[in-house]
């Protein structure tokens, strides 16, 4: 929705207007993720660093997934495959060196590792790598961050983690699909939640926000970033009950801008994508292993090979 008719809408983003419908996805560009729910404080709900996970197993130091946290409810996954030079002509913005590896395509990106986003700094838009899981200024050690890889829309404002980079340093992760689980019985189906099939190469820009945080053993600065999620849809609804916030096109330079303050504006963005903004399809539980990686993980099962349960009818058929 165009942002002065969200303000008219009384807050209501993505509306039927259909002239600014097909803003909610960019020319070009791949990526994904999976998002958990974070509690009002800002953790997750899968805590990191070797804390606990919601479904009662632990998690490994720096690192989260179902294969490392013992039966979890949910953790973050998310697939960037897109260049940050694309990135950079989909968003108008500029890429940003930085001392850090090079970027390599990946369908299988775990909380603490590299994210690209797109972010408004005073030299103008730019393109950087960033840690996912946003570290607090409070924070002793970098790992404090690996909890912090969602921000909750409802508390983002009045987080102690998050309300800072709400007010003055929200960004863009660009995407095309994220992972979310289904829980059936005893076992949980992975689904890969993009793009639909025509739109080739669109791109859906999550919601995020990011930070530089100082690290007191070495002085150098590390950024990054976090991923708001709001309630879902209903198309995403029988699968989990939370969804990253995606953002029209028509809203990207308000919502970067770190001089917008218009609260009540930026809250009614927090809102879930309309329904037919998604395609859905089951995928391999190989994605459930953070060391497995390729295109190969986000290739739709057949609907004979995906867990049977009454939630899948409605995503088949």
């Amino acid at each position: 929705m165009c942002r002065d008719q969200t303000r008219a809408a009384g807050g209501q983003a993505g509306g039927a207007d259909p002239t600014c419908r097909p803003a909610w996805r960019g020319v070009r560009g791949r990526g994904g993720g999976t998002f958990g729910r974070p509690d009002d404080t800002g953790a997750a709900e899968t805590e990191g660093a070797g804390g606990a996970c919601r479904g009662g197993g632990t998690a490994a130091p720096g690192r989260i997934g179902p294969d490392l946290c013992d039966d979890a409810a949910m953790c973050g996954r998310m697939t960037q495959q897109t260049s940050p030079e694309e990135v950079a002509r989909i968003f108008d913005a500029e890429v940003r060196e930085h001392e850090g590896e090079p970027f390599a395509p990946s369908w299988n990106v775990a909380p603490t590792d590299p994210l690209t986003v797109v972010l408004q700094r005073d030299e103008g838009r730019m393109v950087e790598r960033v840690r996912w899981g946003l570290i607090p200024a409070w924070a002793a050690k970098p790992s404090d961050g690996a909890r912090l890889i969602n921000a909750r829309a409802e508390s983002v404002a009045s987080s102690p983690a998050f309300r800072v980079a709400f007010r003055a340093r929200r960004c863009i992760v660009p995407s095309d699909g994220f992972y979310e689980w289904q829980r059936a019985g005893a076992r949980r189906q992975p689904y890969f939640l993009g793009t639909p099939p025509d739109d080739l190469g669109g791109v859906l820009a999550m919601a995020g926000l990011w930070s530089v945080w100082k690290d007191p053993a070495t002085g150098s600065w590390v950024p990054s970033a976090a991923v708001i999620t709001t309630r879902a849809n209903g198309q995403v609804a029988p699968i989990h009950d939370r969804m990253p916030v995606l953002l029209p096109r028509d809203v990207w330079a308000g919502w970067l801008d770190p001089a917008e303050k218009d609260s009540d504006w930026l809250h009614s963005l927090l809102v879930p994508a309309p329904d037919d903004v998604l395609a859905i399809h089951a995928v391999s539980t190989r994605v459930n292993n953070v060391r497995n990686d390729g295109p190969e993980l986000v290739e739709p099962l057949e609907p004979t090979q995906a867990t049977d349960s009454p939630a899948q009818a409605t995503l088949f058929g």
